[in-house]
């Protein structure tokens, strides 16, 4: 089974470093100039509110604790980025003519290590949740990479052997070709990408963008959220609920932003990596499915070729075992990040995940209405303080 090519020349359609972008032409731009006044007002009242009140612009204690233990962040990912090339060293042992069934074991014990080590430094360190979070999504995301390295290199040396000289394989496994992998944000290997030239005045500008949604990212949680989940133990569980519904939808947006459209796309500008598709119109969805589809096109890309078209092509599953499959997956990853970087284990995100399966059976006469828009902005209005709320409010029971 070929990886098929989901890769073209295109620009994130937020993008207002890009003139090419939908924003830059669009009618709209000019609300993102207030949203970027806005931001840097809020920003400069609070801290100047702060200083005036506590001598200090921001709270010293939130920053201790989420700046703890700096130097192992610092050291962690390079370790995890090198640690990687034993997915391209198991490619180098598979042309040299390993067993399959050995292939196979090393494939699985190679990936799952990395969950293992990342589990034990989390629970063995006295880290906040911003390095569990950060420890958690890292290994998560440089599995993705491994596995989608090892199985589509599997195919590509299947129809090799089956027709020699009809791909690129082997002449793929270059250390080269895989670095650029590595440092491209894409969870779909394939051996070329579209490519366009560093635009140094692009990447600086990025730059300066992130350096501003994360000090709005800090204010949000430090000065509204995280007192309140503090709170937590004495306040009502309606009552934090709806005190966290605006700063947890601003969190959201911001969240968005600083990973989908700053963060990816300075990866991509120093990979040269030119499709910028890392999302779509997600805010018009009108149906989980296609919100599912369009929110984070990289891991719905990954999820689609190595655990949907794997059970439904390579296994013969049916469509709809494979579809539950697939978003099993999905809901078992994010409930293994929030059990981590909350330290408890209660399947609350894993259970929301998986009531949308009905929900979307339930909800397919709203798709594409009024209706189905409201109801998905609803849940991303209402979802995330509501896990934060269920998390919160376990964690004090705990105590």
């Amino acid at each position: 089974m070929a990886t098929k090519s989901y890769f073209d020349k295109r620009v994130s359609r937020l993008d207002l470093t890009d003139d090419q972008s939908w924003i830059n032409n669009n009618e709209i731009r000019g609300f993102c100039a207030m949203f970027h006044v806005v931001t840097v007002a809020y920003i400069l009242s609070t801290c100047w509110l702060r200083l005036q009140q506590e001598r200090s612009p921001l709270d010293g204690v939130f920053f201790r604790k989420m700046s703890a233990d700096a130097g192992w962040m610092l050291v962690v990912w390079p370790l995890c980025s090198l640690y990687c090339w034993t997915a391209w060293l198991l490619q180098r042992l598979a042309l040299a003519g390993i067993s399959n069934a050995l292939r196979v074991l090393l494939q699985h014990l190679t990936q799952s290590f990395m969950f293992v080590v990342a589990a034990y430094m989390i629970l063995t360190r006295d880290w906040g949740f911003t390095q569990s979070t950060f420890v958690t999504l890292l290994v998560l995301t440089h599995f993705m990479k491994m596995h989608s390295y090892t199985v589509s290199n599997r195919n590509l040396r299947e129809d090799w052997l089956r027709r020699p000289g009809c791909n690129c394989y082997p002449s793929n496994l270059s250390a080269c070709n895989f670095f650029w992998f590595m440092v491209a944000p894409a969870l779909v290997y394939q051996p070329q990408y579209p490519t366009r030239p560093f635009r140094p005045v692009y990447f600086c500008m990025k730059l300066l963008q992130l350096v501003l949604y994360l000090a709005m990212l800090y204010v949000l949680t430090s000065e509204l959220i995280y007192p309140l989940v503090q709170q937590a133990g004495r306040l009502a569980f309606l009552e934090l609920l709806v005190r966290l519904i605006v700063p947890c939808v601003c969190l959201v947006l911001f969240l968005f932003m600083v990973i989908f459209d700053l963060i990816l796309n300075l990866f991509a500008e120093l990979a040269s990596f030119a499709d910028r598709d890392f999302y779509r119109d997600w805010w018009n969805a009108s149906s989980w499915e296609e919100f599912n589809r369009k929110w984070n096109r990289p891991v719905h890309l990954f999820l689609y070729q190595y655990i949907y078209l794997e059970c439904f092509s390579r296994y013969q599953w049916s469509a709809s075992t494979s579809r539950f499959v697939t978003f099993l997956f999905s809901a078992v990853c994010h409930e293994m990040v929030m059990a981590l970087v909350c330290r408890i284990v209660r399947p609350y995100l894993l259970a929301l995940m998986m009531f949308q399966l009905p929900l979307m059976i339930v909800c397919k006469p709203m798709s594409q209405s009024k209706a189905g828009l409201y109801m998905c902005w609803f849940g991303i209005a209402v979802g995330p303080p509501l896990l934060i709320t269920l998390y919160a409010k376990a964690s004090t029971s705990l105590v």
